[in-house]
């Protein structure tokens, strides 16, 4: 099993951040990370419309948010975000409503409130090195909290995509 650090934040940019290595090309890696099928193996079940670039993600793996996921409390349970960057193979942008600290989470995506995050994609050799950064909590209701929510998030979603690629010879193909 491949082992790699623990996310991090840094509450005077408010900024979470985690670099790990998995052992697959960056083209399955995109896949994991920008396909709706795949990114709901490891992270959340996720629709996306292709013509808006905005969809839900709904995390019903961990249904009492222990581990720093998300959390709705709209009736279909959704989280909305929109794509906003992405360079194939590279990088991809999202925003999304994830604030676990307010009363309601929006029906829609909502730009005013959202976080960012990035996934940045480099090769290293057979295997590709990901980096994710959210940043933006200054702009949730509770700031520190969802820092440091999404801090244990990012740790325990990112090693469910490093297992699946450690376990799973047809992760992302």
């Amino acid at each position: 099993m491949t082992t790699n650090p623990p996310a991090h934040c840094d509450e005077e940019s408010y900024t979470v951040r985690r670099t790990i290595r998995i052992h697959a090309d960056a083209a399955r890696v995109w896949k994991a990370v920008t396909e709706p099928r795949h990114i709901s193996r490891w992270f959340a079940q996720t629709d996306i419309d292709t013509r808006t670039r905005c969809g839900t993600m709904r995390f019903d793996d961990d249904p009492d948010h222990h581990c720093g996921t998300a959390r709705s409390d709209d009736e279909t349970g959704s989280i909305p975000f929109a794509v906003v960057a992405s360079v194939e193979e590279r990088s991809i942008t999202y925003r999304w409503n994830n604030d676990e600290a307010a009363p309601q989470t929006p029906a829609r995506y909502t730009p005013k409130s959202a976080t960012e995050f990035t996934f940045t994609l480099r090769p290293d050799g057979q295997d590709t090195v990901l980096t994710v950064e959210e940043t933006g909590f200054e702009l949730t209701t509770d700031p520190r909290r969802n820092l440091h929510s999404h801090t244990v998030g990012w740790t325990f979603q990112l090693d469910k995509l490093v297992t699946l690629f450690d376990t799973t010879a047809e992760a992302a193909r």
